[in-house]
């Protein structure tokens, strides 16, 4: 453990253990004003780090401190004015809990930076995160809001699905983010302790309790001392980073999780039947109407994987993966094409350019096949920036190249391959030249080419200029 991140967990514990022995000998107002230091010490913190650590982006934090900021104004008026009143005790369940949601939601914000790569995960998580919290409203927090009104019910039950939800994609990205420091293990405190500070306070609330029981404040007190701590850190900033990964598939044991958290209305229904209970059809219709939208997304970002990998093998079928050039399958069919062409009278020529490059073994040989590659990929792309747009650039295999063009240009298209090969190519801090031997062939019309004669025409040409640099070699020599 670092220096930093032991002072930094002696300053959050100093906080903490001030702020809740303050907190548990008071009682009402007094209470409240200690809790109002602890939001104002997240509140500052936040603003804090988001002057002082520059995010990539900064709309996350502006999330989170409007949430603060409202839970602050709400916490006022809630002790100053509201606590005792007639039917306060239903507001505090509803409005409290919803900018506590907002306020773990917006800090999620901040995490969520990033290349979105792991959506499916997060997803994932908080599917099973909200069965959960579906399950604890049934038995823990359901019964302490018997007889309050729907409204109520059905924005309790909300909150908690959202913080339920926030919790699970926390813990996932505590696991994914490649930001080294406790921030977000501090940000999965103040979530879990929201939530837990919740469910205390529904749980626990009587007429003559509005506020809960005692230990409820120092549980949203911890929360707000986990959330100024977290950015506390330099890491903070970069919580959002995540290793770039496809989106995965579903695992066996993730569809039985998805499917067990599918089942969990279900079950607490036949379960609220079978023990002579009221079966709470509206929680439970919004419970279940969360989970299908969550797994309807997660089965979405599957379908879309599937087409991205459909898309990307039928594109790795026309096309050579290391150039981006048609591969030798795509050169035949367009080369068919052409010729068709020829024999309609669309075009009076269809030119087939040969090329195999000369230097290019002694590179590999040299520097490795990462270095060749290298130069294929530049020689692929010098070449298909020297022809005309209607002209097809392929790579035949290894280190030939061909090239398709309508009319009888073989001159200019030797021409501009020569030229494109003329400066040596730099990869890294290394210069390499290489030149080509090149071969043309051309079809007129009622010649009766074929794409393999022309093909083999071309290929014989490139031979033959090979034959004749060596004797020039040779003859200097």
């Amino acid at each position: 453990m670092s220096p930093t991140t032991r002072a930094l967990h002696l300053r959050f514990a100093v906080c903490t253990i001030a702020l809740v022995g303050a907190s548990l000998p008071l009682r009402g107002l007094a209470q409240g004003v200690v809790l109002e230091v602890a939001l104002l010490l997240a509140l500052g913190s936040v603003l804090r780090a988001r002057r002082r650590w520059r995010p990539a982006s900064r709309r996350p934090w502006d999330w989170l401190c409007a949430g603060l900021l409202v839970l602050l104004v709400y916490s006022v008026v809630w002790f100053v004015w509201l606590q005792g009143a007639t039917g306060a005790g239903e507001v505090l369940v509803a409005v409290p809990v919803l900018t506590f949601g907002a306020f773990v939601l917006a800090g999620t914000g901040v995490l969520l930076q990033g290349d979105g790569q792991n959506q499916a995960r997060l997803l994932e998580s908080g599917t099973v995160a909200v069965a959960i919290a579906l399950a604890v409203w049934t038995t823990a927090v359901s019964p302490g809001l018997d007889g309050a009104p729907r409204a109520v019910r059905v924005a309790s039950l909300g909150s908690l699905l959202a913080l339920g939800a926030t919790t699970g994609c926390l813990v996932t990205l505590a696991r994914t983010t490649v930001a080294r420091g406790p921030s977000v293990g501090y940000l999965v405190l103040a979530a879990g302790a929201t939530t837990a500070g919740f469910v205390a306070r529904v749980a626990t609330t009587t007429p003559e309790q509005v506020d809960g029981q005692w230990w409820v404040v120092p549980l949203w007190i911890v929360a707000f001392c986990a959330t100024a701590a977290a950015t506390w850190h330099p890491a903070v900033a970069r919580l959002g980073e995540r290793p770039r990964s496809a989106t995965p598939g579903l695992t066996p044991a993730m569809l039985r999780a998805l499917g067990t958290a599918l089942a969990v209305g279900p079950t607490v229904a036949v379960v609220q039947g079978l023990v002579g209970r009221p079966v709470d059809g509206v929680s439970l219709g919004v419970g279940m109407l969360a989970l299908l939208v969550l797994v309807g997304l997660r089965v979405r970002l599957l379908v879309r994987a599937r087409e991205d990998v459909n898309s990307h093998l039928a594109r790795l079928a026309r096309f050579d993966e290391l150039t981006g050039l048609a591969n030798r399958r795509e050169l035949g069919r367009r080369l068919a094409r052409a010729l068709e062409r020829l024999a309609r009278g669309e075009t009076a020529a269809v030119t087939v350019v040969f090329c195999d490059l000369d230097g290019f073994k002694s590179v590999n040989d040299a520097h490795g096949h990462g270095t060749g590659d290298a130069v294929l990929a530049v020689v692929a792309r010098r070449l298909a920036a020297a022809m005309r747009p209607t002209d097809l650039v392929a790579r035949f295999g290894g280190d030939e190249f061909v090239v398709v063009a309508d009319g009888d240009v073989r001159s200019e298209v030797v021409r501009r391959v020569t030229a494109a090969l003329a400066d040596p190519v730099h990869v890294g801090d290394e210069r390499h030249q290489v030149g080509a031997s090149i071969g043309a062939a051309v079809a007129r019309a009622g010649d009766g080419a074929t794409p393999g004669r022309l093909l083999a025409a071309a290929d014989e040409a490139m031979y033959c200029d090979k034959r004749e640099q060596r004797a020039r070699t040779s003859g200097r020599g």
